[in-house]
C-alpha cells in the first residue's frame, strides 16, 4: 500500500477468519505488509474512513516453489511500460522477488494488416529496454503471436501478416538480450487455428484459446524451457 498525498490515519483493514483484524497503514514510498493466512480460510479488504489509498496488488504466494502471477492488459500491444515509475516497479520486481517476466503480446496488432512491421520492432525493443533498466538482470521470455483467423470466401485462414508479426518480435527480443519463444510455430503455424478451435483448444472466435488451451500452451511453454535449462546443464 502507498499512500503519499493523505494526511490522514487512513487504514487498509484486513480481516482473516483464522487470525485478528490487521491494519495496513500507508507508508510514503512504496510499502509491503506480510501476513500468514490459512489458505482455506476467506480474507476481507476493507477500505475505512473515506480513505483513497493506492493499491499496487496483492500477492497470495506460499513460501516455497514458484508463484506466476498475471498483469493483464486486454487490448494491449505493450506500449506503456517506459511511462511507469522506474523506481517503484524495481522495488516492486526486488520485494516479490521476480526472477523472470513472460512478455506475451502482439495478437492485437494482428488485424491491422500492413507490409512492414519495423516499427514494432522499435517499439517493443524500447519497452523492454525500459524494463531492464528498472531492474537489471531480470530474465524476459518474449512470447510470439498465436494463429489468428479470418474468414476468406467461406474459409477460415490464418491472416497474412502473423509471421511478419512474429519476426520482428523475435528481433526485438534478441535486440535486447531476451529469450523468445515462437508460439505461432508450436500450436502448428498457418492454418493451425481452426484445428484448435475443433479439439476444443480454441474459442469460435478463432482468435482466443479456451481455458483447457491456455493450460495446453502454458505446459508447452514450460517444457520449451525445461528443455533449454537441461540443454544448458542446468539441471546435472
Amino acid at each position: 500500500i502507498q499512500e503519499e498525498k493523505s494526511k490522514s490515519n487512513d487504514v487498509v483493514k484486513v480481516k482473516t477468519e483464522d487470525v485478528d483484524t490487521t491494519d495496513l497503514v500507508k507508508s510514503y514510498g512504496f510499502g509491503v505488509k506480510k501476513i500468514q493466512i490459512n489458505p482455506s480460510k476467506k480474507v476481507k479488504f476493507s477500505i475505512v474512513n473515506g480513505a483513497y489509498p493506492e493499491l499496487f496488488g496483492v500477492a497470495l504466494d506460499g513460501e516455497t516453489g514458484v508463484a506466476v502471477d498475471n498483469f493483464a492488459m486486454r487490448g494491449s500491444s505493450a506500449i506503456g511500460y517506459h511511462t511507469m515509475n522506474r523506481k517503484i516497479y524495481a522495488q516492486q520486481l526486488k520485494q516479490l522477488n521476480v526472477r523472470c517476466i513472460i512478455f506475451q503480446y502482439g495478437i492485437n496488432v494482428v488485424p491491422n494488416v500492413r507490409k512492414d512491421y519495423s516499427y514494432y520492432t522499435k517499439m517493443l525493443v524500447k519497452e523492454l529496454r525500459s524494463i531492464k533498466r528498472a531492474y537489471p538482470g531480470i530474465s524476459i521470455i518474449v512470447v510470439g503471436p498465436s494463429d489468428m483467423s479470418r474468414n476468406l470466401n467461406g474459409q477460415k485462414v490464418s491472416y497474412p501478416n502473423i509471421a511478419l508479426i512474429n519476426r520482428e518480435m523475435q528481433n526485438a527480443a534478441f535486440e535486447t538480450g531476451c529469450a523468445f519463444w515462437d508460439l505461432y510455430s508450436a500450436m502448428g503455424g498457418k492454418n493451425s487455428m481452426p484445428q484448435w478451435v475443433s479439439k476444443g483448444l480454441a474459442q469460435k472466435d478463432y482468435t482466443h484459446f479456451s481455458y483447457n488451451g491456455a493450460k495446453y500452451v502454458g505446459e508447452m511453454l514450460f517444457e520449451a524451457i525445461l528443455e533449454q535449462v537441461q540443454n544448458q546443464g542446468y539441471l546435472n
